[in-house]
């Protein structure tokens, strides 16, 4: 069990019968805190772990430099189509890094060309 899961665990259970942690914490807003917490521990994890696996095709294959790489990651975790069922098909979130790689670099040009005519 991580420790954002502990946290949230321990803001929603008592010893007692009644939770009234599960009450406060929901009135004084920190539940919602520490799930929006545990959402970015799980997304930063399963970058790191697709940086580990694909780490060499995104130069070879992807065109994407080393140091860009992670914005790359972060940039494709951001899209609307992405979902973690996506990871546990190799073909399509490969695919569906291709077609994101294309629009990184698109994104890419067009800030340089933004920042030169500044």
């Amino acid at each position: 069990m991580k420790k954002v899961d502990r946290e949230i665990y321990t803001a929603t259970t008592s010893a007692s019968g009644i939770s009234l942690d599960l009450i406060l914490n929901t009135l004084s807003g920190r539940l919602k805190k520490l799930k929006f917490k545990r959402s970015i521990v799980n997304e930063d994890e399963n970058v790191n772990l697709v940086f580990e696996k694909y780490k060499y095709l995104f130069e070879q294959s992807f065109n994407i430099k080393k140091e860009d790489a992670f914005k790359f990651l972060y940039f494709s975790f951001s899209d609307s189509l992405y979902n973690e069922k996506l990871l546990e098909n190799e073909f399509a979130f490969i695919h569906f890094l291709q077609k994101k790689s294309n629009a990184f670099h698109k994104r890419k040009q067009t800030n340089k060309s933004v920042q030169k005519t500044n």
